[in-house]
């Protein structure tokens, strides 16, 4: 599977078969040729964005301040909420930028630090 860029309108041709048919994500996946989890990333975008989350973007626009980075890891390390979760209360497009701020903290660091983004985490 390539990758490619998919209309507005396909996205939401395929979310509303899912809707409307029962039609499973995985089903939709692999019956147009997409990779695993595309649909449901999709899916997840459109419930938090609407349809201006299905919208084809330029991951460069996406920058992000080191407090924002800071903010974001330290309340996923205090626990209680996903990345998923956090992706959609900061207006992060993709959970994927949640847990790659996660996995930078070092192994040895002790992930409960308050000041555990800092130098981590430059924007």
């Amino acid at each position: 599977m390539s990758k490619r860029k998919h209309s507005k309108e396909f996205k939401l041709r395929l979310l509303k078969e899912h809707a409307e048919n029962g039609v499973s994500f995985y089903q939709l996946e692999k019956d147009n040729n997409l990779s695993f989890g595309m649909v449901r990333h999709w899916f997840a975008a459109y419930i938090a964005y609407g349809e201006a989350g299905l919208i084809c973007s330029n991951s460069m626009l996406c920058r992000y301040s080191a407090e924002l980075k800071r903010r974001v890891v330290e309340e996923y390390v205090a626990g209680g909420i996903s990345t998923l979760d956090l992706a959609h209360k900061y207006g992060i497009r993709a959970e994927n930028t949640v847990s790659k701020w996660v996995r930078r903290i070092p192994h040895g660091e002790k992930r409960s630090s308050p000041y555990l983004c800092v130098n981590y985490l430059q924007a």
